[in-house]
């Protein structure tokens, strides 16, 4: 849903999906780098730092080195 949001420029309510998401399966790194987007694209940079940050550690510790990528350009 939020990835759907996001897409038709609906940020605000695309977050809010993420952050309901999160506390039912906070290891989803994927989820916490679209946060990170939803924020950065509602110019919430601090925010999304810190959700590109703790997407990152989860996208290493998983193996995910595809999405560590994506997330160290962002974080540049």
């Amino acid at each position: 849903m939020g990835s759907a949001l996001a897409s038709q420029g609906k940020l605000p309510a695309a977050a809010r999906q993420y952050e309901q998401a999160l506390p039912i399966n906070p290891d989803f790194a994927l989820a916490r780098f679209n946060l990170g987007n939803a924020l950065a694209g509602q110019g919430k940079t601090n925010e999304a730092r810190s959700h590109y940050q703790q997407a990152l550690n989860l996208a290493a510790a998983q193996d995910n080195p595809a999405l560590a990528e994506t997330i160290r350009a962002r974080l540049k």
